[in-house]
């Protein structure tokens, strides 16, 4: 167990977190101040005394406000952007989730959040090079003979320095924050305190488990601050994308890297969010989003292992246009049989098969122990009839969130851990959609892709499934059912692409795997039928 998830309550232990929960109230005082005082301003309560004396304090702040609203909204974001800077990397981390969603927060907001992505202040140099040296066990100068005296980038639990290895190659050293755990162990003692007075407040905690939600971001910042697993990550994220010639992973220096040090490949290209960046190279930006939607579904139908915090500081564009991961801290994990039900709920909602959803969230632990999946049937229908009726281009991905989370409200439903990642990649994804075009549509820009995962995914998976009926007599590993709705949605498909010309050139292309051997001899140099990238991609230098 992480240290972070130890749920120590010692007087130690609550004293630490209430020191610290006074620190974080006073520190969202002014804000908490202004918002408050929108609120007084808008009501058309004027009477009685206790109204009257709201109404004349919430004047008197008004009047040291701009007088222009954009002035006021720009001023609230850059002190809200401070206030989480200053309350330290807990909540740097809640600003990064924000700043990828455009759909939750206004422009001056989001402008002033996204410099949390790269632009969090640094912490000594001094300090960094100490960490390194001790973490590596060598001495500096041998290691790196050059090494820049400012970082290269700083974000919330670390920062990366340029440094050149003694054969000459530049690469990038990346360094946590000293004293970060001491510190994240403070903030998740507040945060216990302040979830369990939630849970106890119906009108504050609205019924939500939010101990529970405490614990999973522990396990996440665990997960992210554990460097040795980061780079085990970042080595099975290159295996799955072997073949994709236009995915690329910087190379990690395993001798070079320890507990608290990633010493890796240096990487030149543009963020997926510098739209002159982009241009300038001569790239259509929604191209760029399209790959890395379709990357996206492969993580989640193919390898079961996705890239679970792709926020535009973690990708770049290269010269030669391939799309490079970074940062593979947050990773999330599906089971085959959690894949399996994921493709389920995919089927039924294609089919509109109300009971089968209902079964598939189910049986995915998205309805609490003990409860029935027919309790929420009528729900899900609401949500197909109000969202799913619209056509795919339509329809946002983040309003079908929305509505799930007036269900958790109204019904015994909860959102497995893993699956908090799986929504935060695909929304995040949104958010950079939405920001080159305000008309993109997440299930507009998986239509061309998602069925060809679905099919041949789920026909190597009927093979095995087959293979295990007759070889073991295990008929229950194996729905017929589901493969005839398998069946007739790529029938439908299929044949729509051959009433439709150029639809049936673009779709259902196949490239063999890129072999790092050479070229293979024939089609059956490959042991299995696997999809990768379909685009042409200048030749790698590597």
């Amino acid at each position: 167990m992480s240290a972070l998830n130890e749920k120590k309550t010692g007087w130690t232990a609550i004293l630490r977190g209430l020191v610290r929960l006074i620190v974080i109230i006073l520190g969202f005082m002014p804000l908490a101040l202004d918002l408050w005082t929108d609120r007084v301003l808008a009501s058309s309560r004027t009477g009685g005394f206790k109204n009257r004396a709201k109404l004349f304090f919430a004047r008197r702040i008004a009047r040291k406000r701009p007088a222009d609203i954009q002035d006021e909204q720009k001023r609230r974001a850059v002190a809200l952007r401070l206030t989480l800077i200053k309350l330290g990397p807990t909540f740097i981390k809640v600003g990064q989730a924000l700043s990828t969603r455009p759909d939750l927060v206004p422009v001056a907001y989001l402008m002033e959040l996204e410099k949390l992505q790269d632009q969090v202040p640094p912490f000594s140099n001094r300090r960094a090079m100490r960490t390194i040296q001790k973490d590596l066990k060598k001495k500096l100068s041998t290691v790196f003979p050059e090494i820049e005296s400012s970082p290269i980038a700083s974000a919330s639990l670390g920062q990366v320095y340029r440094a050149r290895l003694p054969e000459g190659t530049w690469v990038a050293v990346k360094v946590q924050r000293p004293g970060l755990q001491r510190l994240l162990r403070k903030d998740f003692s507040a945060l216990r305190l302040l979830a369990r007075f939630a849970e106890r407040r119906r009108d504050i905690g609205f019924g939500i488990n939010w101990t529970d939600a405490v614990e999973d971001f522990a396990s996440m910042l665990s997960m992210e601050i554990d460097y040795r697993r980061e780079v085990k990550n970042a080595e099975m994220f290159r295996k799955n994308f072997a073949g994709w010639r236009s995915v690329h992973v910087p190379r990690i220096y395993n001798d070079l890297c320890g507990g608290k040090t990633i010493t890796m490949e240096f990487i030149e290209g543009v963020k997926l969010n510098d739209v002159e960046g982009l241009r300038a190279m001569k790239v259509d930006p929604m191209e760029v989003v399209e790959r890395m939607t379709r990357c996206y579904l492969k993580q989640l139908i193919e390898d079961g292992f996705f890239h679970a915090d792709p926020h535009p500081g973690n990708l770049r564009l290269m010269q030669d246009q391939r799309l490079a991961f970074f940062d593979f801290g947050m990773v999330g994990r599906l089971e085959m049989n959690q894949r399996s039900r994921f493709l389920d709920v995919l089927i039924h909602i294609a089919e509109r098969d109300i009971h089968g959803i209902a079964q598939d969230l189910s049986l995915l632990g998205f309805l609490r122990p003990g409860r029935n999946a027919v309790e929420f049937q009528p729900a899900v229908e609401e949500i197909l009839n109000r969202y799913l009726g619209k056509k795919p281009g339509r329809i946002r991905f983040h309003e079908i969130v929305y509505a799930l989370s007036e269900i958790i409200y109204k019904y015994p439903f909860t959102i497995p851990f893993q699956f908090t990642f799986i929504l935060r990649a695909l929304l995040t994804l949104e958010g950079i959609g939405i920001r080159f075009d305000e008309e993109f549509s997440f299930f507009k820009a998986i239509k061309p892709h998602a069925l060809e995962f679905l099919f041949f995914r789920e026909a190597k998976d009927v093979v095995r499934r087959i293979f295990s009926v007759f070889t073991q007599d295990d008929v229950e590993a194996f729905s017929w059912e589901r493969t005839k709705k398998l069946a007739g949605m790529f029938y439908r498909q299929v044949r729509k692409s051959l009433e439709t010309p150029s639809l049936a050139v673009s779709q259902f292309q196949i490239e063999a795997p890129a072999n790092p051997e050479g070229p293979a001899d024939s089609a059956e140099s490959n042991d299995s039928l696997d999809l990768s990238d379909r685009q042409t991609m200048p030749e790698r230098n590597d």
